[in-house]
């Protein structure tokens, strides 16, 4: 019989005691791995261990019982050992890994992740942890992930095979699975199964008790697969720099086997509230934020709808199939606000209304916006991005904006974008070469001030920003440019510039700066060469670059010819063979 322990018979730490290791050595997280068991889970509606076993101690007793008692029933089988009930049991009432399989997922169909998940999610993210063993089959852990975060996204190894290629190094977050996924057929459930763990999970299992501490939390220590290593990795002193943690609810019995884990000096018994609580104190201690998607789930929501509008690329969207649907969704949200359908599809919500529906839940703005330009309702589709900066000012919207006043000539919204522009400078500074992209509408449009405004934006972030990447030599060409379409001459120090910038900078500047310099014949070649190397794509992009249309009148062939990767005349591969031995005659006609 196995023996229980009380646990004033130990010395067992409180709670706080580890949530103050955790905070003041915050600096240099992660140096705890945690390690979760199906206690974990429980208030994730997860049956506990302790009420399956004793359905099935009632359910074996009602199946082979004979009229014995129910206590001397089982003590009277053969098999039966208390230590690993859970897994005895389990193979005496489901024969086969398929059923066992299926009675998990089973167990797991009203699975939901709970607070405490929700709180590790933010830890995860914050590098507080960085990996987390677990025995548990669920996927409540990478669920809320994916759930409640944007940006967590962790590597889940499930497999024995999976496992060697994972580094202990590896920033993203990681999820090892000891038991093996109820999705999978590969769970370990029975005795034989949890004898031992695969190699590569106990090589990998060592790696990570040479580096970190763990912190062991929801598990009994049932599994001699387990145990066995823990057991021989505390008996070299080298493992565990930072101890082992093992959480126990209040009042909980404590297992033989972690019983006998008490004796190094290097585990420590916890006693803690409870799963969810653990990791509440723990988030709370290190004053983290909670991530959007919890503390303002509407605005994440909104943000989330808009993402996926801007990736689809709605003016180009590849099936009408998606489109269709974009537009329900858009008509739908419509309809929620002011109940009155347009003729054009989409009513509009305009910013006069606010930014919120009138249950607090906010507008996803940039996605009507892209559902209004598809209708061609290019005025509405404005309205929409600047109601959209009012919330949330960003470099991409203000883009989006000013390509489509440029477009469609809504120059009386300008002034408000250039605005909101001049507001995002700390955006701006993490990548001035933004500020090329959105001046070039500009020039197309023939908004030189602003386009200049534009270029002076960027070249102040950069400087304000060293770090920060920015090409020079594409402030000037762009200046110039635009300079050249005012119909005003370059000085011998602009040209000056333009020609060093031919035999120092890249095909794309070098292209620029023939082009200024009227130099058509070998901008030429440089576009052909551009064009060869897929330096820009899609190619076809090129056409609407303002300087381009310097070039256009001046080219030998076609602009669509050279874009398409030339004519079966070779045009491409001799502008290669120009560049490197200089420029060769031109091929007879043929007779």
């Amino acid at each position: 019989m196995t023996k229980i322990a009380k646990p004033s018979t130990f010395d067992i730490k409180p709670q706080a005691h580890l949530v103050n290791i955790i905070r003041t050595t915050r600096d240099h997280h992660p140096n705890f791995v945690l390690f979760l068991g199906a206690g974990a889970s429980v208030t994730s509606k997860v049956e506990p261990t302790s009420t399956m076993i004793d359905r099935w101690r009632s359910q074996h007793y009602q199946t082979y019982g004979g009229g014995k008692l129910f206590d001397a029933h089982l003590a009277s089988q053969p098999w039966y050992n208390k230590t690993n009930e859970y897994s005895l049991l389990f193979e005496q009432l489901y024969d086969q890994p398929s059923q066992r399989r299926e009675f998990i997922e089973y167990c797991l169909k009203e699975a939901s992740p709970s607070w405490g998940y929700i709180f590790l999610v933010n830890l995860l993210d914050k590098k507080v942890f960085n990996t987390v063993f677990t025995t548990n089959f669920d996927d409540l852990l990478n669920e809320a992930c994916y759930t409640f975060s944007q940006d967590v996204r962790p590597i889940v190894c499930a497999h024995d095979s999976s496992i060697r290629s994972v580094r202990i190094t590896s920033k993203r977050p990681k999820i090892i699975k000891l038991h093996g996924d109820f999705l999978f057929d590969n769970i370990k459930n029975t005795v034989n199964e949890l004898e031992s763990l695969e190699n590569n999970m106990k090589d990998k299992f060592k790696q990570y008790a040479a580096e970190f501490g763990f912190i062991v939390v929801g598990y009994a220590g049932n599994d001699r697969s387990v145990i066995e290593p823990l057991n021989w990795l505390l008996s070299q002193e080298r493992n565990f720099p930072h101890g082992i943690y093992w959480c126990i609810p209040k009042n909980a019995e404590i297992s033989e086997n972690v019983q006998n884990l008490v004796r190094f000096p290097r585990f420590h018994l916890i006693e803690i509230e409870g799963f969810d609580e653990l990791f509440a104190e723990v988030h709370e201690a290190l004053d983290l934020k909670l991530q959007p998607e919890m503390s303002d789930p509407y605005n994440a929501l909104s943000r989330r709808l808009n993402n996926l509008i801007q990736n689809t690329n709605i003016p180009n969207a590849p099936h009408p199939i998606v489109l269709r649907h974009i537009q329900a969704m858009g008509e739908r949200i419509t309809r929620y606000n002011t109940a009155t359908p347009s003729g054009g599809g989409v009513t509009a919500i305009m910013p006069n209304q606010g930014n919120t529906f009138p249950h607090g839940l906010r507008i996803p703005y940039v996605m009507l916006s892209q559902i209004s330009r598809r209708n061609s309702h290019y005025d509405e589709a404005v309205r929409y991005l600047l109601a959209e900066l009012t919330t949330q000012p960003s470099l991409v919207i203000i883009m989006d904006a000013i390509g489509v006043i440029s477009e469609h000539k809504l120059f009386e919204h300008l002034d408000e974008v250039m605005k909101r522009l001049r507001e995002s400078n700390a955006e701006l500074e993490k990548n001035p070469n933004l500020s090329f992209d959105l001046c070039l509408p500009l020039i197309v449009a023939k908004k030189y001030r602003e386009a200049r405004e534009v270029l002076e934006l960027g070249r102040e972030a950069a400087q304000k920003n060293p770090a920060a990447p920015f090409e020079e030599s594409f402030y000037w060409l762009n200046l110039l440019q635009i300079k050249v379409h005012e119909g005003k001459e370059l000085t011998s120090d602009e040209r000056q510039r333009l020609e060093k910038m031919t035999l120092t900078g890249n095909e794309l500047s070098q292209m620029g700066a023939h082009i200024l310099l009227q130099k058509y014949k070998e901008a030429e070649s440089y576009l052909k060469i551009i064009v060869r190397k897929r330096m820009v794509n899609p190619p076809s992009s090129i056409s609407n670059w303002p300087i381009i249309a310097l070039l256009k009148p001046h080219l030998q062939h076609p602009l669509e010819q050279i874009l398409n990767g030339g004519s079966k005349d070779g045009i491409i591969s001799r502008a290669l063979l120009e560049m490197e031995n200089g420029p060769k005659p031109e091929p007879p006609p043929s007779k």
